[in-house]
């Protein structure tokens, strides 16, 4: 087989095994979501490794590799849950299904792959207009920032089937009290990791690649507005309608690349670290609007009040600001952190609550 054809076979299986990820976090087993994440996490990071050493150092040995794992560790729930001749027999119910499936998911489709552009979009404008060696620094320095999206995506997922059983129930003033809390532990872990990126850049790579530090605080802000963003479009989903998401990925992308073609021109490559993070700011403004439209044409206007999710954003907004103007001044930066970890600890009790919610959840 080609590498298309190891392709071929992953794209093939990985759907089944996300579907059965997605149903045991309805069901709230964790327990079996972590132990195969884990199982699956180490396979396809060690086999790789060690065909690598033994057989060729080379990228395609090593993406083989990783397909191969992949197919086989997702084929039992593909094989599971495929049954060619039912789908055969109920050619009605397939095509209705299919009638369904197809509106709801193009969209999401074509999210996704805006979603690839507009990662990449700024690193190739960069190496485009300014040259390989500024694309790696800002490479670098995204590659820190989006850490966090290993918590914002894990958050995110454990969320999602709380969140529609609550929407189903009604219960909007639990939705909205939970909402508040998660925003305030996303945006206090985005603050704390701004405040020891430095060192944490300074520790993993070179000194010729710290001129890039200044880009962290903006790019790692992103990672909260992709969370209140998701926050979003979780709830336009549950009223099956996903078309927005495709027109404002579209629109944000185009956006994006726009103001990285006039802003990398005049401030260098740092200013595509603003200009992620004023995309992703957009995205939440706009799926914000959608979800409200979409809200008030259900007859359910008040699922998610604002008010303070948007005094929460302006607060962890301004944070990243000062910080971003003190990056230079360590003492500064730690004597933050240190106020940070008093009021943690004065709200220890409050703190621990989180986390045995959050952890039910």
């Amino acid at each position: 087989l080609s590498l298309y054809g190891y392709m071929f076979l992953y794209l093939l299986t990985q759907p089944a095994y996300r579907i059965w990820l997605s149903y045991k976090q309805k069901e709230y087993d964790y327990k079996s979501v972590v132990i195969v994440s884990l199982l699956y996490s180490l396979a396809v990071s060690i086999i790789p490794l060690v065909a690598v050493l033994l057989i060729e150092r080379t990228a395609d040995v090593k993406y083989i590799t990783q397909m191969i794992i992949s197919a086989v560790m997702f084929a039992p729930f593909f094989l599971k849950n495929i049954n060619i001749i039912e789908i055969l027999k109920e050619k009605k119910q397939t095509l209705t299904l299919l009638k369904f499936i197809i509106p709801f998911q193009f969209p999401c489709l074509i999210n996704s792959l805006t979603l690839v552009i507009l990662s990449q979009a700024d690193r190739i404008m960069i190496k485009h207009y300014l040259g390989g060696t500024e694309a790696a620094l800002y490479s670098v320095a995204y590659s820190i920032a989006f850490i966090l999206t290993v918590v914002q995506n894990g958050v995110n997922s454990a969320m999602t089937p709380w969140r529609y059983e609550l929407m189903r129930k009604k219960d909007y003033s639990e939705l909205n009290r939970i909402t508040d809390i998660v925003l305030i532990v996303i945006g206090g872990c985005v603050c704390a990791f701004i405040l020891i990126a430095p060192e944490l850049m300074k520790a993993i790579f070179s000194v010729d690649y710290y001129d890039a530090i200044s880009c962290i605080p903006p790019l790692t802000l992103s990672i909260y507005y992709i969370f209140l963003y998701f926050t979003f479009i979780g709830i336009e989903g549950f009223f099956n309608d996903t078309k927005f998401v495709m027109y404002i990925a579209v629109l944000c992308c185009v956006i994006n690349i726009l103001l990285n073609y006039f802003a990398i021109k005049i401030w260098g490559y740092e200013a595509c670290a603003y200009t992620t993070m004023v995309t992703y700011i957009l995205f939440a403004l706009f799926h914000y609007m959608a979800m409200t439209y979409l809200a008030r044409k259900n007859s359910e206007p008040n699922i998610l009040k604002m008010k303070r999710e948007i005094i929460i954003s302006l607060v962890i907004t301004a944070f990243v600001a000062v910080v971003a103007l003190l990056y230079d001044y360590t003492y500064l930066r730690y004597g933050l952190l240190l106020v940070m970890c008093i009021i943690a600890f004065i709200k220890r009790k409050r703190m621990i609550e989180i986390l045995h919610l959050l952890k039910r959840k």
